[in-house]
């Protein structure tokens, strides 16, 4: 088998991370990155390599030189997740592929990552990894309905590997739950498999709820950084006078009734992400305007 049904994308994620890296490896993350991405590592035994992106413009990306440079004899497993959460970020495909070739040349497994596929905007398009030279054979793939068919409770996840590393996978998601809801399944195979015109009227107003939030942002005095996939995006405080994310958003609820969340929290190094802040558009557009009215007395 090369499909493997979870309890949500985490789950696969987890069991992957399980199943695969033994104590002692290393594990190479993106940073900032899933918090559940440590988690998982740490339950292995493992011991995360952080490696931060680099600024791409207004957005981010990979460093591939820093990728490279992390690895290691005891380096087992690259956890890479694009459409990118925190950020917003959309990793291009010659990206991609340079990365596909780290992993090739140093024979590394990867966990892809890939929950927000379908979340694209601005003419974006999701370039699966294990589709790439090289890397079916040693990629696991995750996703989920939660996110493109907001289904979120529902928590119906899968990871797609070679029979080989799915064993692998299964051995560990064995011992996390017996099964998953099965009557969800059927509705998210309907879903998948005849519902791509409901999915692209979901992101066309997910869009609109983006460009609502960004402008309204903006005009906030807050600088806003590009998102081109996923419901979030980033804006850099430091225009308001502030220097603490943590600070900001701790305070922001009691403020002016929003909520957010540092990047910095996302990361084992936080110093170049301290002012950076994620806000969510996957609202309606009328809570959405509410928050932006509520922005304005920042």
């Amino acid at each position: 088998a090369e499909v493997l049904v979870t309890v949500g994308a985490t789950e696969a994620i987890s069991a992957a991370v399980l199943g695969l890296v033994e104590p002692g490896s290393e594990v190479i993350v993106l940073e900032p990155c899933y918090d559940a991405y440590a988690a998982a590592i740490a339950l292995a035994g493992a011991q995360r390599v952080a490696v931060p992106l680099v600024p791409d413009g207004a957005t981010w990306t990979v460093d591939i030189d820093a990728v490279r440079a992390a690895v290691t004899k005891r380096t087992s497993m690259i956890i890479v997740n694009s459409p990118h959460n925190p950020t917003g970020s959309v990793f291009s495909r010659e990206v991609l592929v340079a990365l596909a070739a780290v992993c090739v040349e140093r024979d590394l497994l990867v966990l892809s990552d890939e929950v927000y596929e379908n979340l694209l905007f601005d003419g974006r398009t999701h370039t699966a990894l294990a589709a790439l030279p090289g890397m079916f054979e040693r990629t696991v793939t995750v996703s989920s309905a939660a996110k493109s068919w907001n289904v979120t409770g529902w928590k119906t996840g899968w990871a797609l590997a070679p029979a080989p590393l799915l064993d692998a996978v299964l051995k560990a998601k064995q011992f996390m739950s017996y099964v998953g809801a099965t009557p969800f399944q059927p509705a998210v195979a309907h879903a998948l498999n005849e519902e791509s015109e409901w999915l692209a009227g979901m992101v066309a107003e997910l869009a609109e709820g983006r460009d609502l939030l960004v402008a309204g942002l903006k005009a906030a005095g807050l600088e806003v950084h590009d998102t081109h996939g996923t419901y979030f995006v980033v804006a850099d405080i430091s225009a308001l006078g502030e220097t603490d994310g943590v600070r900001f958003c701790l305070d922001l609820p009691g403020r002016i009734g929003v909520a957010a969340i540092p990047v910095q929290v996302f990361c084992d190094d936080p110093g170049p992400w301290r002012t950076k802040v994620r806000f969510a558009f996957g609202k309606r557009h009328d809570t959405l305007r509410l928050g932006v009215e509520k922005l304005q007395s920042l």
